[in-house]
């Protein structure tokens, strides 16, 4: 619920559920400026979500062969981050390019492997600083911190939107 309440302040900002007019609603300021509340629920659900049995090698011992086989498949903890990251970058789209239009796509390829990167290094780090939490904690943490975050996230770009801050739609 927390991560679908930091969805919605996207949401509401952009004020389309697309995500090319979502991406272009951020070409003159990112929303991670406009709500930095959402962003911080972004990132601890997604910790919360990344650490927690069955992603997590941290939940139970397992035998070498099974981490074998698990980095095999790409069913890591790691590249769990890695397609949650990815799957919120901007997609080139396909067609004829000039050359101008392939430097790009390059160069937003390029952007996007950088942003998702760095968000992977952001998590792994915080996972390391932070020890995983048991089911009921995370039940009284979403509860007792996070909607009441992300409600108050909410509120907040309705009001951004109200005062006009933000993409004009």
């Amino acid at each position: 619920m927390p991560l679908g309440l930091a969805y919605v302040g996207v949401i509401m900002m952009a004020r389309s559920l697309s995500m090319v007019t979502i991406v272009e609603a951020q070409r003159g300021l990112w929303f991670v400026v406009l709500q930095p509340i959402g962003f911080l629920l972004y990132l601890v659900t997604g910790l919360m979500q990344s650490y927690r049995a069955p992603f997590s090698s941290r939940s139970r011992p397992r035998s070498a062969a099974v981490r074998l086989a698990r980095r095999a498949a790409g069913r890591t903890p790691v590249a769990n981050r890695a397609r949650r990251r990815a799957l919120h970058r901007r997609r080139g789209r396909s067609g004829s390019l000039s050359r101008r239009r392939e430097w790009s796509l390059v160069a937003g390829l390029a952007w996007m492997l950088i942003k998702t990167y760095a968000l992977m290094v952001l998590m792994l780090g915080l996972g390391r600083c932070v020890r995983p939490l048991a089911t009921a904690e995370m039940l009284a943490l979403s509860w007792k911190i996070l909607i009441p975050l992300g409600l108050l996230n909410v509120l907040l770009v309705g009001g951004l939107i109200l005062l006009g801050v933000g993409p004009r739609g």
